[in-house]
């Protein structure tokens, strides 16, 4: 049966995690086969770490996934024969929140990355240390030489696209929007309204 809904279903936004995923996964194989040969899309992850200071200032890139070691009595690392016993690794499996985003990086200049693409979840849009965080990454690439191209396909929270809400008609402002800021066109965002169909350019 069809969706009975315009769009994205509102339902999937309880399933977030997996429909991102799958968004950021597909989206960098249908770009990788439109690029120029000297571009590369690729997927990244960051973590938004919390801490006793509060929320690190610049998103955590994994390669391990947090390990503590602790020692125990009786535990102590020795050797029987051959056989060489050693204490226990404690893992923690309280996962902090990821999230997964696209860079389309250039071969030529030593890949550097010149456009990160972001499909917003809800919790960038919603009050706390996630939202926070993902403004000063918006803020950091604004201010770069990279392209930020923005998705909000969440019908809920507080609006989170790199411009000015009230920069923009009323008509024009529809629950599922895309944002392109320009390297090249500092203070200026190109806006995508899904309904009514638009393209439109903003000041900053």
């Amino acid at each position: 049966m069809a969706s009975p809904f315009p769009g994205m279903d509102p339902y999937l936004e309880a399933h977030w995690r997996d429909v991102h995923a799958r968004l950021v996964i597909y989206a960098c194989d249908a770009l990788q086969g439109v690029l120029p040969s000297a571009l590369r899309a690729r997927v990244e992850e960051s973590i938004l770490l919390e801490t006793p200071q509060g929320i690190a200032d610049h998103p955590l890139f994994p390669d391990v996934r947090v390990v503590d070691f602790q020692a125990r009595r009786g535990l102590d690392t020795y050797v029987a024969g051959e056989i060489a016993l050693a204490e226990p690794v404690v893992v923690d499996t309280r996962e902090p929140a990821t999230e997964t985003y696209l860079e389309i990086i250039d071969r030529e200049s030593g890949n550097r990355v010149v456009t990160v693409v972001e499909f917003l979840s809800p919790s960038n849009k919603s009050p706390g240390p996630n939202r926070e965080q993902y403004q000063r990454k918006q803020q950091e690439i604004c201010a770069s030489d990279a392209n930020l191209v923005e998705i909000d396909l969440n019908r809920f929270g507080g609006h989170t696209l790199a411009f000015p809400l009230s920069h923009l008609r009323r008509q024009s402002r529809t629950p599922y929007m895309a944002c392109v800021h320009r390297a090249t066109q500092r203070g200026r965002a190109e806006v995508v309204s899904v309904r009514p169909r638009a393209f439109l350019t903003v000041m900053v």
